[in-house]
């Protein structure tokens, strides 16, 4: 049988895309729901967003792994702007409130803003203020998300806190754009529609289990439609590398897809995702794969993003290993150990520093 894990992962995108778009919820342009918590576990509380004052709502939990790995990066924010941004960890969707000022406490100096928990009327955190009015008005419905509010009271972003750097630096500087950020949701909402009716094409062929059949049928949906390619595009290259073993098309659908996504917020998060596909050690791909478009991408990857984000850096470092430049591999594997390192992902730390162990046992 045919392993279609990629391709089921992509069935899993197309319903969560168009489950969490909601054309009528809260969204970028709309004035901020007001602040209601719990608890106040760090930091002095906040009963209000006052003019002038640029606020970061963003919401996690302690059971999070990728909130976790977040917060380092959110804290560091916080600690770049001082007072001109206030940072607010709102705690949602947890199960054992009782962990939450532990957690904090033993984050230490990797989350120092300020935190509160959700006001949770009953049992069910889902039914908290914050989970309720902020996340589930605006259709967010997986963690961690951060909100920027503006010095008007304003939602001007919505998103991954990974993503937020440039938005809240222009929104510091007065620099922002908030129709183009408008234009982007928007963008999911066109989005949504397209997806309902390419699932129309796609389950019948899925249900084949006939990897050709699949691959005419992506062909179909996405044809001159770059909006719905970006969306599906990589689950194509899965199947070319993967399933058909197709170094050739691989090759060339991997530069295709970078060049959808250049200039886009999200660029560099693909790129590193393209990368990693190719020299992934546990992965199936077939002979014939072009490494220098690998490092190419890996390269505008960690250039992206400043050459801090960890993971991003251990895709790099693997593939100048694969290239066979071991010297590359661990300079860059150790700046990547020392990332990851402030996040306090525990099994992250692992699974980089086995890798950087594994490029110095290796043979000069």
């Amino acid at each position: 049988m045919v392993n279609l894990r990629g391709l089921s992962l992509m069935v899993l995108a197309l319903t969560v895309s168009v489950e969490t778009v909601r054309a009528d919820g809260l969204s970028i342009g709309d004035k901020a729901p007001k602040l209601q918590v719990k608890n106040w576990v760090q930091g002095e509380p906040v009963t209000e967003f006052k003019p002038g004052q640029i606020y970061v709502v963003e919401f996690w939990a302690t059971w999070c792994g990728p909130c976790r790995a977040t917060i380092p990066h959110v804290n560091d924010l916080q600690t770049k702007y001082g007072d001109k941004v206030i940072v607010i960890g709102a705690n949602v969707w947890e199960n054992d409130v009782a962990g939450v000022a532990p957690f904090v406490k033993q984050m230490g100096d990797k989350m120092t803003y300020r935190v509160a928990t959700d006001d949770v009327p009953g049992d069910d955190p889902s039914e908290g203020f914050m989970a309720k009015n902020w996340m589930a008005a605006a259709g967010q419905d997986g963690i961690p998300a951060a909100f920027i509010i503006d010095g008007q009271g304003i939602i001007a972003w919505i998103g991954h806190p990974m993503q937020m750097d440039k938005p809240l630096e222009q929104i510091v500087a007065g620099k922002y754009d908030p129709a183009a950020a408008k234009a982007e949701l928007e963008e999911q909402k066109q989005l949504q529609a397209k997806m309902q009716r390419a699932m129309a094409v796609l389950q019948p062929a899925l249900q084949s289990n006939d990897p050709k059949r699949i691959l005419a049928a992506l062909d179909q949906v996405v044809e001159g439609d770059e909006l719905l390619e970006r969306q599906i595009g990589r689950f194509k290259l899965d199947l070319l590398m993967t399933q058909l073993k197709d170094a050739q098309a691989t090759n060339a659908y991997a530069l295709r897809i970078a060049d959808l996504f250049k200039g886009r917020s999200e660029e560099a998060q693909v790129l590193n995702t393209i990368a990693w596909m190719m020299v992934d050690p546990e992965g199936k791909q077939p002979d014939g794969l072009d490494l220098k478009i690998a490092d190419k991408l890996a390269e505008r990857a960690v250039e992206l993003t400043e050459a801090n984000d960890g993971m991003i850096l251990d895709t790099l470092a693997y593939v100048k290993f694969r290239m066979g430049n071991r010297a590359k591999a661990i300079e860059l594997q150790r700046k990547a150990v020392a990332l990851i390192e402030k996040t306090g992902n525990e099994d992250a730390i692992a699974e980089i520093k086995a890798r950087l162990e594994e490029f110095e046992a290796s043979r000069p």
